[in-house]
């Protein structure tokens, strides 16, 4: 690993002065150890100036699970709906999503990208706890893919439980 000690000193002597941290990949405990390892090796190297980059990701929405599988086939033309009660086991027809205020966020119109970008839908309606959209190309939707709103930036930066 680049985080034991020798690997650190190493790095530092080849030139490293920044060391990034990579929150979407692990979680902050897994972090702390190898802070401390860092503040480690500066110390036998009291010369050398290094940082550390906390790179956190920001609030990702996700959609939620389906009943039958981790899988279903949507097919363009069909309505979909997103739903905002977590707990909610989806088919081809609904699935859950990970962020309360997602039917605020579109309109009439709107453009969703889901399944990581590979699904696009279109907004048709939207609901306090529901947004109905059309399905514009067939895809394979899987539980915990992300979905992003084109143009639109992400103002929550607050990590929740459902954000994985």
């Amino acid at each position: 690993s680049n985080w034991d000690s020798s690997s650190l000193l190493r790095l530092m002597d080849a030139g490293m002065n920044i060391c990034r941290l990579d929150f979407c990949r692990e979680e902050a405990e897994s972090h702390i150890e190898v802070v401390h390892r860092i503040r480690q090796a500066v110390e036998k190297r009291p010369k050398k100036q290094v940082g550390i980059l906390l790179d956190i990701r920001e609030y990702e929405i996700r959609t939620g699970f389906f009943v039958a599988g981790d899988s279903v086939s949507l097919q363009a033309g069909n309505y979909f709906r997103l739903v905002t009660d977590w707990t909610f086991q989806g088919d081809e027809a609904c699935v859950a999503v990970s962020r309360a205020d997602f039917p605020s966020l579109v309109h009439a119109g709107s453009i969703i990208l889901a399944a990581d970008g590979d699904l696009m839908l279109e907004v048709l309606d939207s609901e306090p706890s529901c947004v109905l959209t059309q399905v514009v190309n067939d895809c394979e939707l899987r539980s915990l893919q992300g979905c992003r709103i084109p143009g639109r930036r992400n103002e929550a930066i607050a990590r929740i439980d459902r954000d994985w």
